[in-house]
């Protein structure tokens, strides 16, 4: 079955966080943790909005994040999805420009200068994360937005129980094989901080800012979570063709 999610940042980027991404690769190339590193491809690198997943088995539209958090199967409301989103859209994201001292919210625990960028060892996943702003100040947009796709839609998202307001997105994975900090010397610890210090720094000094449009948002259409181009289809929220039934046919296999 393939699933569903609403992303952004598909195939085009502005430049300024092509210029991050670039720089996070060469940082972690010039290391000694250069063989451990899978890089996604530029164009696959995305941020996601919501994610749709359906309950598998079902030939119902059973949420799989409500579901898997309470236990309860509710159908998610696609008539009402597009207008949710345009009450919410343009965002403004910023990435960086956070430095040590900054104290105003914490993501999942960290402040925005650590979290901005990390080799994030539990799960192998490398990601930069950004935040809604406006009027130069972090404003809890995104978290609004899902708040009310799940209130109206019965759409929830996957960090719902954190309060996520993060603007995620992966960059790359480190090898199956590598297994943390447990089975590798003290010298590849050192050089793991030490790659997030350097990129933390630049970004901190390097902020990156940009305007997310409903022109930016996609369905995507998957069968893999990291979205590879060459199996995920991707459907513009601002398409003629798309409506709720159209959106239901996406988790079809056909």
């Amino acid at each position: 079955m393939k699933q569903v999610s609403l992303i952004t940042l598909i195939l085009k980027k502005p430049k300024c966080l092509i210029d991050i991404i670039k720089y996070c690769f060469d940082i972690i190339y010039n290391s000694s943790l250069n063989n451990e590193l899978k890089s996604y491809e530029l164009r696959q690198i995305h941020s996601t909005i919501i994610g749709m997943e359906k309950l598998l088995a079902s030939n119902h539209y059973y949420n799989s994040n409500i579901w898997k958090d309470f236990r309860q199967k509710k159908e998610m409301i696609f008539d009402c999805l597009q207008n949710i989103i345009k009450e919410y859209f343009p965002i403004q994201i910023k990435i960086g420009g956070f430095n040590k001292q900054f104290r105003e919210f914490t993501s999942s625990g960290y402040y925005p200068y650590e979290r901005t960028f990390q080799i994030q060892l539990s799960s192998k996943k490398i990601t930069i994360i950004g935040w809604p702003i406006k009027g130069g100040k972090v404003v809890s947009q995104l978290f609004s937005l899902r708040n009310s796709i799940e209130k109206y839609a019965n759409i929830r998202h996957k960090y719902a129980d954190k309060n996520d307001n993060d603007f995620y997105m992966v960059i790359g994975e480190l090898n199956d094989e590598f297994y943390g900090f447990g089975k590798y010397s003290e010298e590849l610890k050192v050089e793991i901080s030490t790659i997030e210090q350097k990129v933390r720094d630049y970004l901190s000094i390097n902020p990156c800012e940009f305007i997310i449009t409903e022109k930016d948002l996609y369905f995507a259409q998957y069968e893999h979570v990291t979205l590879p181009l060459n199996s995920t289809n991707f459907f513009n929220l601002k398409n003629e063709a798309i409506s709720p039934d159209f959106i239901k046919k996406l988790y079809s296999d056909k």
